[in-house]
């Protein structure tokens, strides 16, 4: 298993507009994944859970597979933003 969290603390002036939504999914019942991420008026935390159960997988399960790890990279990816309030 592996887990990680990200807290980032930004000035007043900044306020968040967008974050991404939170995420669940697992592959078959031997790979799960889970990315949330919360906010307060001045900071953002991300947190992660991977946990890979298995090692090795069938050939005709390699499409699938892929595409686990591709939506699993993608929102690793994905942006927080931020908006700027001019006084």
């Amino acid at each position: 298993m592996s887990q990680d969290g990200v807290r980032i603390t930004f000035p007043p002036n900044l306020s968040v507009e967008s974050l991404p939504t939170k995420e669940q999914t697992k592959f078959h019942n031997s790979i799960a994944y889970d990315m949330t991420t919360t906010s307060d008026a001045i900071s953002v935390t991300a947190r992660r859970t991977y946990l890979r159960g298995e090692t090795l997988f069938k050939l005709n399960e390699y499409a699938e597979l892929r595409s686990f790890y591709s939506k699993m990279e993608t929102r690793d990816q994905e942006s927080i933003v931020l908006s700027v309030t001019i006084k």
